[in-house]
């Protein structure tokens, strides 16, 4: 039967159990970290994990995979808080079980022992009649892949049905151009002055469309000239390297002193009728730049959104010569090849430079 105990050697708590199966004629014991850090988070985990194992082997579920995949999904979910991780990734993936067993329960998925791979194809196949991305697609396997991985782990279920199944293969990222230098500077002068702010902060801040209209009072901080991109209640950056400090350019600093008495709260780019500048962005980014270029063509047009100005700062950033470390902390990229391989774009007129400085 399953049996273990808490114990703590120097600073840390460790979990010492049996799972009640026999391993080479030998009860199988396990010894490792919990995920908590304290004594009750640690007693806690072994508590969860004691019901199941003994559960799992007085219903034989350990034998042959009888075992409901909600509870897959609520035990994988509990260990993910004893992680403690941030709102916004624990939102993911309780919106992305919550689909699973939705589209499960249609299926009359129940079990671990009903699921295949067969039926795992037929379920992909559905999600992409429904319109989802094979990016999201994956996404979804993976977060049912990693939640039986752990159950297997766990001695909950025999074994992961799915651990060998091949993933779909991804559509290529949207490719979004810069703009040119000419290109912004047109922009930038020939947009009203109430739009012009927005993309003179979007193009010298290189700031994420939700980190730009969920921008705050708070963010603006005017005695050190920098906008801070950071969480608060209700919103957080897309990443640990989204929080960050991004040093107002002089022309931005004074286009934002109107803001300078905004409160802490108060949202800081809005419509003339107040409500925040969202779903009209785009349109409004787009019939400015229309008419700032008027030669720029449908095909042209498809390459730019409100994301191409990040490209731009990136990529205007990389041209005048700035270390790619430092441009990856102002765009809070976690990894810094996506700075360089996604955002930052080579442009002709740089290569031609380029070979001018040849010795010979």
């Amino acid at each position: 039967m399953a049996s273990g105990r808490v114990y703590k050697r120097g600073d840390a708590w460790y979990l010492d159990y049996r799972t009640g199966r026999f391993v080479d004629g030998k009860r199988e014991r396990i010894q490792r970290r919990p995920q908590g850090d304290n004594k009750a988070q640690a007693q806690a985990e072994l508590d969860m994990l004691m019901h199941d194992l003994r559960r799992a082997t007085a219903d034989g579920a350990a034998l042959d995979n009888d075992f409901f995949i909600q509870s897959v999904a609520e035990r994988f979910i509990q260990q993910k808080e004893l992680k403690r991780l941030a709102d916004k990734s624990m939102k993911d993936y309780r919106d992305g079980f919550a689909r699973i067993l939705k589209h499960m329960a249609e299926y009359r998925i129940a079990t671990v022992a009903d699921l295949t791979p067969d039926v795992c194809d037929e379920w992909m196949l559905s999600m992409q009649r429904e319109g989802l991305s094979n990016g999201r697609i994956n996404k979804l396997m993976g977060y049912l892949d990693a939640a039986l991985q752990f159950s297997e782990k766990r001695c909950f279920i025999r074994k992961n049905p799915i651990a060998d199944m091949g993933r779909l293969k991804n559509i290529p990222v949207k490719f979004r151009r810069a703009l040119t230098r000419d290109e912004a500077a047109a922009l930038l002068s020939s947009a009203k002055p109430e739009r012009r702010i927005l993309w003179l902060t979007l193009l010298s801040t290189g700031l994420r469309r939700d980190e730009f209209v969920n921008l705050q009072g708070c963010n603006l901080d005017f005695e050190s000239g920098a906008i801070h991109i950071k969480r608060r209640a209700g919103w957080e950056p897309k990443t640990k390297a989204g929080s960050r400090v991004i040093p107002m350019t002089p022309k931005l600093r004074d286009a934002l002193q109107p803001m300078k008495g905004i409160a802490q709260d108060q949202t800081v780019f809005v419509t003339r009728i107040g409500t925040p500048w969202r779903n009209n962005l785009l349109r409004e980014f787009r019939l400015d730049m229309k008419y700032a270029v008027p030669t720029l063509t449908k095909d042209d047009m498809a390459l730019l959104d409100i994301h191409a100005l990040r490209y731009t700062f990136i990529t205007e950033l990389i041209a005048s010569g700035v270390d790619p470390k430092t441009v990856q902390t102002l765009a809070g990229h976690e990894d810094i090849t996506t700075t360089l391989n996604i955002y930052a774009q080579c442009r002709t007129d740089r290569t031609a430079d380029a070979v001018t400085r040849l010795p010979w």
